[in-house]
């Protein structure tokens, strides 16, 4: 598949819609994309190929130099997430991964992926108790809880109404207990959210009613009604590019279907030729170059592609011209991306670092004056055992928290020291941290960056 095809369709079991798992954005992407590819006659999951160009297109990586790495992250992860989900016979949970193989072609730049076998009654031969959507109405929302909660009230669209409880609507969207803990925040970041992206890119429009008891809100009901108002994506006219060619193409008579099925089938140097060669042969005042039906014209010499044969001379410059084209486009796109994920690494770096610091600090100053005596004391003797340490234990004075984060090698191992040895010490890493501040795959991110500013 090289192109998002409006009509494909995702089908699952209404047992894998209300099944307990979390995954990104880019995993429900991929997803999605190998359920579309299901037959309604297939009676086993097939090895689904696609380029890794237009797969990192599809579900949002920029197509680099670490877009096979990017990918190869992506297609590892979905083999060890895990999806919970009743079996058939409804007596018992069935834990599965997402995705049994993927195999990578080097040479010809595809994926072959196959999904988990343990997933077969859940997606192939579905008679009853399904549901079913078109592929875009999900494929373009930015957020990975909009696709969840979009399935969850797609599937009750003929009753118009679902009742979910706010420990439903957590569990079924893979929010940890920690994570938007206050309801304010969770209907900010996940139930707002959601229901904008859903009316804006769905077939469906939703409106809700927080449900209470007393001044809590327990749960949210949904109302569910057909969407006639979304402006649903277009993957050529959403694209400056192609979208200035099918409207060049129409201002020679040709018709905006005929237009768009020219640019989505063609290549733009075939197009951008006879575009420019039309225009000349209308200027020239050669009767050789008269054309009577510009539209036939330009069809046929795009379809049939007419551009004139070119000398080895002129095929090395052009050769050469292009790919000094791609490396500085190249290095404008690293430079966009550098600027784009620096601040957000910076950020994370930085409060990750305070949120560290004030943690420990918490801990210590926390504690009973004879207690932190003893726990300084016992810290202290911990540093002078461990190796190259003994040069550094001297800095360690004691005396509060300030002097567990006074030094960075001393503050390393505090954190170590403070997790297997007190109890009350909670710290997360560096990407869980990310994560709960809603930075998905940091770990990602940092790799990224560092293949970046080489």
């Amino acid at each position: 598949m090289t192109k998002l095809e409006s009509k494909k369709l995702v089908v699952k079991d209404n047992r894998l819609i209300n099944a307990k798992y979390d995954l990104s954005l880019q995993e429900q992407r991929l997803i999605l994309w190998l359920i579309s590819e299901i037959g309604p006659n297939d009676t086993d999951f097939q090895e689904y190929r696609i380029y890794i160009s237009d797969l990192a297109s599809f579900i949002g990586i920029e197509n680099s130099h670490t877009i096979y790495d990017q990918m190869r992250a992506i297609t590892k992860r979905l083999m060890t997430r895990v999806v919970e989900l009743e079996s058939v016979d409804g007596n018992m949970v069935l834990q599965a991964h997402w995705v049994d193989t993927a195999i990578y072609n080097k040479k010809s730049g595809c994926i072959d992926v196959r999904l988990s076998k343990e997933l077969r009654p859940y997606l192939l031969e579905i008679k009853r108790n399904f549901t079913k959507y078109e592929l875009k109405h999900a494929i373009t929302m930015k957020s990975a809880h909009a696709i969840r909660i979009y399935e969850l009230l797609k599937q009750y669209e003929r009753i118009g109404t679902r009742f979910l409880p706010i420990e439903e609507i957590r569990r079924e969207c893979g929010i940890s207990p920690d994570q938007y803990d206050k309801y304010k925040d969770l209907r900010v970041r996940v139930v707002d959210i959601s229901v904008r992206e859903i009316n804006d890119r769905s077939d469906i429009y939703i409106e809700y009613d927080e449900i209470k008891d007393g001044r809590k809100v327990i749960a949210i009901n949904f109302k569910i009604s057909k969407n006639k108002g979304a402006v649903l994506p277009d993957p050529i006219m959403d694209d400056p590019s192609t979208a200035r060619h099918v409207f060049r193409l129409a201002d020679y008579g040709i018709t905006r279907e005929k237009a768009q099925e020219l640019v989505q089938k063609h290549s733009i140097e075939i197009i951008a030729w006879a575009l420019g060669e039309i225009s000349r042969r209308i200027k020239s005042k050669d009767k050789a170059d008269a054309i009577d039906n510009p539209a036939g014209w330009i069809i046929k010499a795009i379809e049939e592609d007419w551009r004139p044969q070119r000398s080895l001379f002129n095929e090395e410059r052009e050769q050469n011209n292009t790919k000094r084209v791609a490396e500085i486009e190249v290095n404008r796109k690293r430079k966009e991306r550098i600027s784009e994920i620096e601040p957000i690494i910076t950020k994370i770096r930085n409060d990750y670092h305070t949120y560290v610091n004030s943690t420990i600090c918490a801990v210590i100053d926390g504690m009973k004056r004879d207690d932190r005596i003893t726990i300084e004391r016992d810290f202290e003797a911990y540093l002078k055992k461990q190796n190259g340490a003994f040069a550094f234990a001297s800095r360690f004075d004691g005396g509060g928290g300030r002097s567990w984060i006074a030094d960075a090698m001393v503050r390393q191992h505090a954190v170590k020291y403070l997790s297997d040895y007190c109890p009350d010490f909670i710290i997360y890493q560096q990407s869980a941290y990310a994560k709960r501040h809603d930075i998905e795959n940091f770990e990602e991110l940092e790799r990224e960056y560092k293949e970046l500013i080489k």
